[in-house]
């Protein structure tokens, strides 16, 4: 079953569509991507998408993008979520490699799929045991404005502390070219990822601790 890990962040596409003029993007499926494609398809060579779908292109990637901005409908449900959903590399299929969908429809499905997936356990048990300990601990502060204001921030540093305390090591194969994720996804596009912006993983989303950087 394909997922979304949004790898690639739309603030990061326009970044490398204001120093571009290309833009491909396909003609049977929603998959696009700025700069050249990465995909031949077995016939005649030609660029093609993830699937072999042929692709339409333009020399304009920003006015292709504030399109989309200016028509977010069009995209279904979840609107621009799902046009960055179909960039390259946002959606893998069960190998951890790009695919791409033929519609939008599919997009915005698997959006609420996602969206409506229950923590793991472990993690639900860990930040209902740091919600619960200030309640516990001073239930006066439920009596009070000035208290649920002290216990709402109290609870959302507690939410904060769980999250930061859990990492996800991300170790680089350099003979593959390939990075490995401790919560068990790969990334094989090493330049897509600036650690430094994406301090995430957009898989699991814990914070990333890097092993074996190349």
């Amino acid at each position: 079953m394909p997922r979304i890990v949004e790898s690639t962040t739309l603030a990061h596409i326009k970044d490398l569509a204001r120093t571009s003029n290309r833009l491909v993007y396909g003609m049977q499926s929603c998959w696009w991507k700025v700069g050249s494609p990465l995909y031949t398809h077995h016939i005649g060579s030609l660029p093609c998408g993830p699937r072999g779908e042929m692709l339409l292109e333009t020399d304009n990637p920003m006015g292709f993008i504030t399109a989309a901005e200016n028509s977010v409908d069009y995209y279904g449900k979840h609107g621009l979520k799902a046009f960055v959903a179909a960039y390259h590399g946002n959606l893998l299929d069960d190998n951890g490699s790009p695919t791409s969908f033929k519609t939008w429809q599919e997009y915005n499905d698997l959006i609420d799929k996602q969206l409506a997936e229950p923590l793991g356990d472990d993690l639900k048990r860990e930040i209902a045991r740091k919600i619960y300990v200030p309640i516990y601990n001073n239930p006066a502060l439920l009596k009070h404005q000035s208290g649920l204001t002290k216990l709402t921030r109290e609870i959302a540093d507690r939410i904060v502390a769980v999250i930061e305390g859990r990492r996800c090591v991300w170790t680089y194969d350099r003979v593959k070219g390939y990075w490995s994720t401790e919560c068990g996804w790969g990334f094989p596009y090493v330049y897509e990822f600036d650690f430094a912006e994406r301090q995430f993983c957009p898989h699991c989303g814990r914070r990333i601790e890097v092993k074996n950087a190349a």
